[in-house]
């Protein structure tokens, strides 16, 4: 993130602080702990953290009106909430007016690094504290909610087994590896920046490059500058990319996949020839992130991109229903 480099061993203790902090705090497994924040590692780990405690995670966009968000607060009974600022005064006052929350931690924005709540919760915790058993497979890992083109947005609870699976499955389908580095720009608090991107790095033990933000002037730069093999991106930042003019970054970006949603065929094919990388559509919902995706081998795929074929896993014995 930005130029800040984190191990596994360095984040899984930040983890193991965060969710020793939330339980002293009273958060148990099955409680709610919205998350209204943009792409930062302190998103990453506050995730992380509940889910190591079974407590179950509602990632929020942070820019959602005051109805909006309490909407999402009441229908998901969420207990604590990790915000912005901005985002963290609406929870406040709907605080005041009857959400469940128990607890706000606000995230930046604090002038005097001691009023710092963030890092006041990680001071709060310890490492070697003792935390409750691991939750089952089955247990709800994430409360997403749908754009609500129909009427509110809707929670989709998913499992830790499906997070567990998509990312084994991602990382299998793109084959990354340790050495394997996956970037993306895509907002956290959607299903794929989660599912078919962090949880895939940490699937194929690979590095996994944060971006705040997508910017169509700045990406290939930062794909460079951070040396990413793997981009993820959404389809209309794909077209943006595509519309860039040709460039000497284009061959010293080092991109091996792009993975992507539907794309016309004329776009998929320039891609492939401008950049030398291999274009993997994916097609998947909040509900199903298990998806289907242009097949794996080389030799299975056709000169025209199709919907694809679902998505396999390197372990046959695994099921995926």
């Amino acid at each position: 993130f930005r130029d800040e480099v984190y191990s596994y061993v360095a984040f899984a203790r930040e983890v193991d602080r965060i969710a020793s902090a939330m339980t002293t705090g009273g958060v148990e497994a099955g409680d709610r702990v919205a998350l209204a924040l943009g792409n930062r590692p302190e998103f990453l780990v506050a995730w992380f953290a509940a889910a190591r405690i079974g407590a179950i995670e509602v990632p929020l966009n942070p820019t959602l009106t005051e109805r909006e968000l309490h909407h999402v607060l009441c229908d998901s009974g969420a207990k604590w909430a990790l915000a912005e600022p901005a985002a963290a005064a609406k929870c406040r006052d709907l605080g005041e007016a009857g959400a469940p929350l128990e607890r706000i931690v606000t995230l930046g924005g604090a002038e005097d690094p001691a009023e710092d709540e963030w890092a006041q919760l990680v001071n709060a915790g310890e490492v070697d504290a003792r935390l409750p058993e691991a939750p089952a497979s089955e247990a709800p890992l994430a409360i997403l909610y749908t754009s609500g083109t129909t009427g509110s947005p809707k929670g989709v609870v998913l499992s830790h087994e499906s997070g567990v699976l998509t990312g084994q499955c991602t990382a299998h389908m793109l084959g990354t590896g340790p050495a394997s580095r996956i970037a993306t720009p895509n907002p956290l608090f959607h299903v794929n920046a989660q599912f078919h991107g962090a949880l895939a790095a940490v699937a194929g033990r690979s590095s996994f490059v944060l971006l705040e933000r997508f910017s169509r002037s700045r990406i290939l730069e930062q794909v460079a500058h951070y040396r990413a093999d793997v981009l993820l991106l959404a389809a209309a930042a794909t077209t943006m990319v595509d519309s860039r003019e040709p460039d000497a970054i284009d061959d010293q970006t080092g991109l091996r996949t792009l993975l992507t949603g539907g794309v016309p065929p004329a776009s998929y094919r320039r891609l492939e020839k401008r950049f030398g990388l291999r274009v993997q559509t994916a097609y998947a919902s909040t509900e199903t992130p298990v998806a289907i995706m242009a097949p794996r081998e080389e030799a299975d795929r056709h000169a025209t991109p199709g919907v694809g074929v679902p998505m396999s896993n390197a372990n046959p014995g695994l099921s995926l229903i």
